[in-house]
């Protein structure tokens, strides 16, 4: 069984796009959900690693292409800064400059995941086409 990072595609961009969609509602509901319960500054991370990991998987399919994920990278970030900014329109939400650094450094976590688990997955290919 060969094991190819674009097999999954069309299910990658579904739940990249429910993702999103999420991520969108989430950051703009006029009351934060938590109290200060959870590590504002970790969730950020977390949430945009995911939407770039989804983004670059989605959009530089087979190959890590320089380029694309560049591109995956840049669209993430001025998405989340976006986000920010438009936080400020909503009722008792406001835009942090350190929220969109938390953004930023997901954003490069979850290129960096999306490196390894392209990795790992060309080389258990590799290893699955060498005869016995």
């Amino acid at each position: 069984m060969k094991l190819r990072l674009n097999q999954f595609r069309g299910t990658v961009v579904t739940l990249l796009t429910f993702y999103w969609a999420a991520l969108f509602v989430g950051t703009h509901i006029p009351a934060p959900v938590y109290r200060g319960q959870a590590n504002d500054k970790l969730l950020h991370l977390c949430a945009y690693a995911g939407l770039s990991f989804l983004m670059a998987w989605v959009f530089a399919g087979t190959r890590p292409r320089t380029r694309v994920v560049a591109a995956s990278l840049a669209v993430v970030v001025t998405y989340g800064a976006i986000d920010e900014l438009s936080q400020l329109l909503v009722p008792g939400r406001h835009g942090d400059p350190w929220d969109w650094m938390a953004d930023v450094t997901g954003a490069l976590f979850g290129l960096l995941a999306y490196f390894l688990v392209w990795t790992l997955l060309q080389q258990l290919r590799s290893a699955s086409s060498k005869p016995a």
